[in-house]
């Protein structure tokens, strides 16, 4: 932490700016706030799902929660999910944390004919749940999908690729996509799954930003009906939920439930895909960056 501390120093040094802008409250918005401060000029920090079940589990220590609203006293905080930001504003006491939706530069695209195509595009590690989308998988009929794809890299790369081999479909590795490899992947999938799982420590799935770059591309989701990620499709009907049980095996079958029902009806994919174009209109640009643009012109000047 001292490390990047310093590294933003001689940033800054290098140049000037009119708002110091951190991403995640720890450890960025921490030194952001420092920063800001010895530098007299507005700090914004927008919080993520890691920062809650933090902020949440480090508040109940005796004095933890007053000092830590301290840090943050003269900063502006933001959150990409109404429900992030809540939980933020509880954990320090605020009622001024807002939400601000992530920009998603994923053009929209039709749905192709034929088989649905499934997509998983995050990391491969324990909380995004890749291993549960294959287990779910190998508990369904053969010919309800044509493929799958794991777009990502991390931790569970190697039994992913053990197990994919077991399949009765194809599952595609093409990596971490980006840019306009991203946005042929997305357009080539017909429905994008985040099976994300609870960590012993209570810690659940934030609101990905794979689920804005989904709707921007007009991809309907499938996801657990539980934090951020539920709201965002309950609210907006662009997607299925499933039950979110706290056993694995629960979970599995749930979301092999989910799968089922979804490769059964094609024509629900048709209108849940109309469905999440809709919403995605919210995170493509123009439309997202006007929500941002007025934040930092309100930081900056000192009006937020």
């Amino acid at each position: 932490m001292l490390g990047l501390m310093r590294a933003a120093e001689r940033a800054l040094d290098a140049s000037s700016c009119d708002v110091i802008w951190s991403q995640w409250l720890i450890p960025c918005g921490a030194i952001g706030a420092r920063l800001a401060r010895r530098r007299g000029v507005p700090h914004l920090a927008t919080a993520h799902g890691a920062d809650v079940a933090w902020l949440e589990r480090v508040a109940r220590v005796p004095g933890v929660k007053s000092a830590l609203a301290s840090l943050w006293s003269h900063s502006v905080l933001t959150a990409p999910a109404e429900r992030t930001a809540a939980r933020v504003g509880a954990a320090l006491g605020r009622s001024d944390v807002r939400c601000a939706p992530l920009p998603a530069s994923v053009p929209a695209s039709p749905q192709a004919g034929g088989l649905p195509r499934l997509l998983f595009l995050g990391r491969f590690e324990p909380i995004k749940g890749p291993d549960l989308l294959l287990e779910a998988l190998a508990l369904l009929p053969r010919g309800l999908f044509r493929d799958v794809t794991l777009a990502g890299a991390g931790s569970l790369e190697g039994a992913l690729r053990e197990r994919s081999g077991r399949l009765g479909i194809p599952v595609r590795f093409p990596g971490v996509v980006e840019g306009a490899a991203k946005a042929a992947t997305l357009a080539a999938s017909h429905a994008v799954v985040l099976p994300s799982q609870r960590l012993r420590d209570g810690r659940v799935e934030g609101l990905p930003h794979a689920a804005f770059e989904a709707l921007a591309a007009g991809r309907p989701l499938v996801a657990p009906r539980e934090g951020a990620l539920a709201d965002l499709i309950a609210g907006s009907g662009a997607g299925v939920l499933y039950d979110a049980p706290a056993d694995r095996e629960g979970r599995v079958r749930s979301l092999a439930r989910a799968l089922l029902a979804l490769g059964r009806r094609p024509q629900g994919l048709r209108e849940l895909a109309a469905r999440a174009r809709a919403a995605g209109e919210a995170f493509r640009p123009p439309r997202s960056l006007i929500c941002w643009h007025e934040r930092l012109i309100a930081c900056a000047a000192g009006t937020a």
